[in-house]
């Protein structure tokens, strides 16, 4: 595919009547060489393999950097660095699962191809629903690194474990029993270990993460919380004195 390109060039010179080519000056005769190209119906699917390696390094480094950026305007510097390893955590370990799956389970196998490569930048967004939770809710807590992690697992964990594990296992399940080979390998094998990957580096990698070598808890966020609570609890103790004064009123 690289070299069809210099080939077209070769036998358009070879065959033009006004221009001897050199064989032995490549470097002048491609300088001198018009502007053509290759071109068949195929070719465009092909040619995609000749640079979706490139493609993939870039698509994910930008959204590693989008990630880095946006939980950074959220929260802080140092829990992004923690989502941002976490996520790519899971899109490291979705590429190693797949490379061994390909060797356990035989038969078709799961290729470097445009299909492979959305899925895998797709990942980084899963990782993020998946990290993000337990690690914006560990700069909240106070107290000890292992005490603030236990706290933000046990406030957050069973909504990541029920509202976004289940329910997209769900969800992916019933492509396992699709007719079609490409959906049950591009998509249900690899959006099952999505789903089983993030809850895992989210659930069990960020924990243990944070409770080891977690940041200081974040003033503004400590400082956000303790309004909220403090808002909410106002307005329970006025809900419950409108409550008590309409039954005294009631009994008069």
């Amino acid at each position: 595919m690289r070299k069809l390109s210099s080939v077209s060039d070769g036998l358009l010179r070879v065959g033009s009547s006004d221009h001897k080519y050199d064989p032995t000056d490549l470097d002048a005769e491609e300088k001198k060489a018009p502007v053509v190209f290759c071109y068949s119906l195929y070719y465009v699917y092909y040619d995609q393999y000749t640079y979706i390696t490139g493609v993939l390094a870039q698509d994910v480094l930008i959204g590693l950097i989008s990630i880095f950026v946006a939980i950074q305007i959220l929260s802080s510097i140092q829990i992004s660095v923690f989502i941002v390893f976490s996520v790519f955590l899971v899109f490291f370990e979705l590429m190693g699962t797949m490379w061994m799956l390909n060797i356990i389970c035989g038969g078709f196998e799961i290729e470097m191809n445009g299909i492979l490569v959305v899925n895998l930048v797709t990942s980084l967004g899963f990782g993020v629903e998946f990290c993000n939770h337990i690690a914006m809710n560990f700069m909240k807590q106070t107290g000890t690194r292992d005490d603030r992690a236990k706290k933000a697992l046990g406030e957050m964990g069973s909504s990541v474990l029920v509202g976004i594990t289940f329910t997209k296992f769900i969800g992916v399940i019933v492509l396992a029993f699709a007719s079609s080979t490409l959906f049950k390998l591009y998509y249900f094998r690899m959006y099952l270990f999505i789903i089983i990957l993030g809850a895992f580096n989210g659930l069990m990698v960020m924990p243990v993460m944070l409770s080891i070598i977690g940041p200081a808890p974040d003033v503004n966020e400590l400082l956000d919380d303790y309004k909220h609570h403090k808002m909410v609890k106002t307005l329970i103790t006025k809900f419950e004195n409108e409550k008590k004064y309409d039954g005294e009123r009631n009994q008069q």
